[in-house]
């Protein structure tokens, strides 16, 4: 075997960090957008996750219909599988997850207060 043949492990260890660098990035910047359109009262931009098996996939809300939004798979090991890169989901079933969410980091952060 070549030297040039041999694996370096070194490199692999920094793939999966920089990866978990990226993947952190990614999940600050989405969740800075999500927190602006929160206080501004928007939903365009929001995340929602949808999670299955032992993933977790996120997906950002790029476009709107009357009807329904346009959601973008953003971070995850991989999108969930029934909805692919991008699907359309109903206002109403979105708005719902998006409340849902609000709602259990309001009430995380008040407990988090009221046992500093």
């Amino acid at each position: 075997m070549k030297n040039s043949d041999k694996i370096d492990y070194g490199d692999r260890m920094n793939y999966f960090q920089r990866m978990l660098i990226e993947d952190k990035r990614i999940y600050n910047e989405i969740n800075e957008i999500d927190e602006f359109q929160r206080e501004r009262g928007e939903f365009v931009c929001r995340y929602i996750t949808k999670s299955f098996a032992d993933s977790k996939a996120f997906y950002q809300i790029v476009d709107e219909t009357p009807r329904k939004y346009i959601l973008k798979y953003v971070l995850g090991e991989y999108p969930y599988p029934s909805w692919g890169q991008e699907v359309k989901l109903s206002k109403k079933e979105v708005k719902k997850m998006i409340v849902g969410r609000d709602y259990f980091d309001k009430i995380i952060q008040e407990r988090k207060k009221a046992n500093a």
